[in-house]
């Protein structure tokens, strides 16, 4: 059996960890993200309310580390691998011994260490909610371990350095939650522990604040091209890449159902099916297209249970035009939507 330790840092790998957990076998799921209910509380922009989830599996017995659906991400790295990878919505990946788990500015590392039944049981508790290795609340919110300035390695930080820190670096704390800090650049992980200084940390958060947006974008670019979490202004630039233009008088709600359709119109594009669809989708409800024998040679007919208005009438025969072959006419028939008429007293 193996006990599974949790260092918890922020702002860097190198600085002492801000927490120590040990979870215990067997024990309920440990809830990860920035909202004081959580078991490990996170406060961090880029954290959740509800981010992420431990749980314990039975067979093969392991903790799993599932992410919740959270717009920025939960990111595990795997000892021995070369690159994060992105744990996917109710998807759970095993937590080996010296993995990371990244989530918003913080980092958590896996420590697994192999101890009999018997100690297992004594120290966990006999299975029952995490234990601190250090007398702390459970849902701790974690602060900035010396305003991000680490010394690296295991030995100390220069006094100067850290009393420096300390005068120049603080911010109010409305700013903190903003997912930036000014003694804080996730950039610095990348260079030599020689650099984990003030100085540095504030020379590469000026990029960092450019950077990030960008980067935060091009991380969820997927939801860019989902017609249901897509912002309203990229409705149109979607739509045109079937070549289909909307007017003022689709409502979003229309664009983002339309959108959706557009792959299996578009294949369709010219047919009986993909008109119809359009027009259901424009004018939520049912419409009719015939064209049999009971309608002139290379001519339809098409019956919207609508009523007519100077603002929605031209609007759909715009759309039949767009989508009819060249060589045929229609005719286009509205009818008043069929409601109850209250009886009138004589």
């Amino acid at each position: 059996m193996f006990r599974t330790t949790l260092n918890i840092y922020q702002s860097s790998l190198h600085a002492e960890p801000q927490q120590t957990i040990l979870l215990a076998p067997k024990q309920p799921p440990i809830l990860l993200g920035s909202a004081p209910s959580c078991t490990i509380q996170l406060a961090d922009g880029l954290v959740e309310a509800q981010h992420a989830e431990l749980r314990w599996q039975a067979e093969p017995e392991r903790w799993v580390l599932v992410d919740l659906g959270s717009q920025f991400g939960t990111f595990l790295r795997q000892p021995e691998a070369d690159e994060e990878t992105a744990v996917s919505p109710d998807e759970p990946l095993a937590l080996a011994d010296q993995a990371t788990i990244s989530i918003g500015r913080f980092w958590i590392k896996v420590i697994q260490v192999e101890v009999d039944e018997k100690a297992a049981g004594s120290s966990g508790e006999n299975g029952r909610g995490a234990t601190n290795t250090k007398p702390q609340p459970k849902t701790e919110l974690l602060q900035p371990a010396n305003n991000g300035i680490s010394g690296g390695g295991n030995e100390p930080p220069d006094d100067a350095i850290v009393a420096w820190g300390r005068e120049h670096s603080h911010f109010p704390n409305e700013f903190r939650q903003l997912g930036f800090e000014q003694d804080f650049s996730r950039l610095v992980q990348y260079l030599p522990t020689l650099y984990d200084v003030p100085f540095v940390h504030r020379f590469l958060a000026l990029f960092e604040s450019l950077l990030s947006p960008l980067m935060w974008t091009a991380a969820n670019v997927d939801a860019y091209l989902d017609p249901h979490m897509t912002p309203a202004d990229f409705l149109p630039w979607l739509a045109g890449l079937y070549g289909f233009e909307f007017d003022h008088t689709w409502t979003e709600a229309q664009r983002r159902q339309l959108v959706q359709a557009l792959p299996i119109i578009f294949r369709l594009w010219g047919t009986k099916q993909a008109l119809q669809t359009t027009l259901e989708i424009y004018t939520g409800k049912q419409v009719s297209i015939i064209d049999d024998a009971t309608q002139a040679s290379h001519a339809f007919k098409v019956i919207l249970n609508v009523r007519e208005t100077a603002e929605h009438g031209p609007a759909i025969r715009r759309l039949i035009l767009s989508q009819k072959p060249a060589h045929t006419q229609f005719e286009v028939a509205f009818t008043r939507d069929r409601e109850s008429v209250p009886a009138q007293a004589d």
